[in-house]
Parts: C-alpha cells; sequence; structure tokens
C-alpha cells in the first residue's frame, strides 16, 4: 500500500452570481424565534460534514454532499434588495436573522462584502 503524505488537492469551487428576486425569507415556525432571515450565499466553503443546512442545496439541483462546499450561488444583489425590503410601507421593523442556512461570514464574503452590506442596510 502506498501512502501520500502531501495534501489533499483542493476541491474545485465553482461561484454562481445571481441577481435574486427576494431577499427575506418568512419562517413560520413556532420552534424558533425569528420570521425573518437573510442568506447572501448559499453553500458554504466550511464543509462543515454535520451542517444541517447541507439537505437544502438540493432545492437548486445541487448534491447535498460535495457541491454542497463547491458550488456557492451568491446573490450579488442582497444590499439593495434588503434596503428596498426596509423602505416599504408594510416592514414593521422586525428582527431578522443573518444567514440561517449557511455561514455569512465563510471565505467568499471577503470578496463580495455583501453581509457587510447588507448590516449597513440593517442600521441605517
Amino acid at each position: 500500500m502506498v501512502w501520500d503524505d502531501g495534501e489533499a488537492p483542493l476541491a474545485t469551487l465553482h461561484v454562481h452570481e445571481e441577481r435574486a428576486k427576494t431577499i427575506l425569507s418568512e419562517n413560520k415556525s413556532p420552534d424558533l424565534s425569528f420570521r425573518f432571515s437573510v442568506n447572501p450565499y448559499r453553500g458554504c466553503q466550511h464543509a462543515c460534514a454535520y451542517c444541517y443546512a447541507r439537505p437544502s442545496h438540493s432545492y437548486w439541483g445541487f448534491g447535498a454532499g460535495t457541491d454542497f462546499d463547491r458550488e456557492i450561488i451568491v446573490k450579488v444583489n442582497a444590499p439593495e434588495l434588503l434596503r428596498e425590503a426596509f423602505e416599504k410601507k408594510s416592514w414593521q421593523g422586525e428582527r431578522i436573522t443573518f444567514s440561517g442556512n449557511t455561514d455569512c461570514y465563510q471565505p467568499l464574503e471577503g470578496r463580495y462584502r455583501l453581509t457587510a452590506s447588507c448590516s449597513r442596510s440593517a442600521r441605517a
């Protein structure tokens, strides 16, 4: 048997930029303490095997296994959509949870800065 002492090759990352139609997801579960959440990213580069969000990736046609950390969807217009939602007269100023489905501070945040921009929208 041959053992390779080198590091495993990095998986190829595919970033899919999308212009989302909406950014607030409404939760109607009595088990959760929030009604709305914002997820600027779908999928997560951290690749935690135990992540509860993995199965949601199959909704978009990706595998919950390795695709979750290699096929990342970036909602490039998330800050603008959140600002628009706050400007509506119907907005009640409710609590919003950031990234209930993936980590909003994953490595791609360093490039896109969506979470930081959404946070500024929330404070304005």
